[in-house]
């Protein structure tokens, strides 16, 4: 009887001094902590660059001189081919003309790269030059020669050199060669594309027909 008395005592002091205030009840689940809404870290988004447009065709095999030939981003355009005298651009400004004919291919030239340059180096380089050649070869395997017309000459419609050629920028140069021998039914013009930064070789056929006198 004394010890159901203490048993009682001690359970009546416990609910006084609140023993099951925060003791949850069987059929309540732990809550989760929460997290203040400063304390998260935001992921963040994955950033997108876009490249700039970038030609990158390339013409496969030989086409005939009237159609662009494309190496990367430089377009080769064969504009004009005619026998005639070749002029030359004085000091002043005056246009001389030589007595002998001559075999010559205007060459329209254009950077087609939206914020890329490239150096241009003609394919008739003048004496001493160390850059590839072009090559007109007819149908029985003659290749013609190059005329070259010395240091000092400005040859009207040609461009040398060209270190900084600008996206965009359209230019032009002229090749000169002998006079084609009788006979020929067509050539084949190879320019290396290493004379204006490109792989490949830009490989145009004239057919004798085509060439005005």
């Amino acid at each position: 009887m004394f010890q159901k008395a203490r048993l009682f005592l001690a359970v009546a002091l416990c609910i006084a001094a609140g023993c099951n205030k925060d003791k949850p009840s069987p059929d309540q689940g732990t809550a989760e902590p929460v997290v203040p809404a400063d304390s998260t870290t935001a992921t963040p988004a994955t950033e997108l660059t876009l490249k700039p447009r970038e030609v990158t065709t390339t013409t496969v095999g030989r086409v005939a001189w009237n159609q662009p030939y494309t190496l990367g981003t430089v377009r080769v355009s064969i504009r004009k081919i005619s026998i005639g005298k070749v002029a030359l651009r004085e000091v002043g400004g005056t246009l001389t003309y030589l007595d002998e004919p001559r075999l010559m291919i205007a060459l329209k030239i254009e950077n087609l790269h939206e914020k890329r340059k490239f150096s241009y180096h003609t394919w008739v380089p003048e004496p001493g030059s160390n850059t590839t050649f072009a090559r007109l070869v007819d149908d029985s395997g003659y290749e013609l020669k190059r005329i070259t017309f010395g240091l000092g000459n400005n040859v009207k419609d040609r461009t040398v050199f060209d270190e900084g050629v600008n996206p965009g920028k359209i230019f032009s140069d002229l090749l000169v060669f002998e006079v084609t021998p009788p006979g020929a039914k067509h050539f084949d013009l190879d320019l290396p594309g290493t004379n204006c930064g490109q792989r490949g070789t830009y490989q145009f056929r004239i057919e004798m027909k085509d060439i005005a006198k």
